[in-house]
């Protein structure tokens, strides 16, 4: 989900001409190979993140004017001076665009890229490679690691919350939070992540939910309306670009419990109107994202 850069160029067939760096999200960002790439002066490259430029910074120059950089975050403050010495800035939604753009950076230099989903994986529709897991009849879905800006003790109240409805967590580190809530609920069922079963799951799931207070994307949220389920996520990353009500419904960041359990039940009752209807209403292919980059940084 992180590779955006390279499976894109992958599927276009063209031999990747710029930087990339894997994000700390997948924790691949090894500083000795970082080191060895950085030992001279960087131009022509496409930079994802701007913690990995930060990072580029203590190794070596960058020629920003050369260099694309792609914001999937705001985590950083917007800084127009830096940002318009780039020769342009891809971002993931249109709200920070947005912001970019009336915070100073100039309109020409920012385009959104939303990323991709393969659309043969992520099928509202069984497939015979499907494996079987032993999951409730109705669930909602997360799929994330545990992090702070994930939310997580919202989500955990949540579950709490609402013993009638069954919530499947598929990601990494959410043992010490169970541990630290001292959280045994028979509604909550977690899944150490394994992308194999990403597919299985988005595709039976009633609804994926996410109540991140930072989001790029989240990229799950284009896997799930491409297998057919519905979302309810909060207004960050590109939720406000998708999400239209009949598709899914954007939370806002105050939102009550209360709130969220009604949002979840509207959204669990569109999923059984809706059974096997791609919901993401739009092309997102990697060879597409391929050749939009491609075209971008030629």
């Amino acid at each position: 989900m992180e590779s955006t850069a390279m499976e894109s160029a992958q599927a276009i067939s063209h031999r990747p001409r710029y930087l990339y760096l894997p994000s700390s999200r997948r924790e691949l960002l090894n500083l000795k190979v970082l080191r060895s790439l950085i030992r001279r002066n960087f131009s022509n490259s496409l930079i994802l993140g701007f913690e990995t430029y930060l990072q580029m910074l203590r190794f070596g120059k960058v020629d920003e004017k050369t260099c694309n950089l792609y914001f999937t975050h705001q985590n950083y403050p917007i800084d127009k001076e830096l940002l318009n010495q780039f020769s342009q800035i891809l971002v993931m939604n249109t709200p920070l665009k947005t912001r970019m753009v009336n915070f100073g950076v100039s309109e020409s230099k920012v385009k959104v890229v939303y990323g991709a989903v393969n659309k043969e994986v992520f099928k509202p529709f069984r497939d015979e490679v499907d494996k079987f897991i032993d999951l409730p009849e109705t669930f909602v879905l997360l799929t994330s690691d545990c992090k702070p800006r994930k939310n997580t003790k919202k989500i955990l109240n949540l579950i709490r919350a609402l013993p009638d409805i069954n919530f499947v967590i598929h990601g990494k580190g959410w043992n010490v939070a169970f541990e630290e809530e001292k959280l045994e609920l028979k509604n909550l069922m977690y899944l150490d992540f394994d992308y194999k079963i990403q597919r299985l799951l988005m595709r039976k799931a009633a609804t994926f939910m996410s109540l991140s207070t930072l989001e790029g994307g989240p990229y799950p949220l284009l896997e799930a309306l491409s297998s057919g389920t519905p979302v309810v996520a909060s207004r960050t990353g590109f939720a406000e670009d998708f999400l239209d009500r009949a598709n899914g419904f954007i939370v806002e960041h105050e939102t009550s419990l209360e709130e969220i359990a009604l949002t979840l039940r509207k959204s669990i009752a569109l999923k059984a109107r809706l059974r096997e209807q791609n919901l993401l209403g739009r092309d997102l292919s990697w060879e597409l994202l391929g050749k939009h980059l491609y075209s971008i940084y030629s």
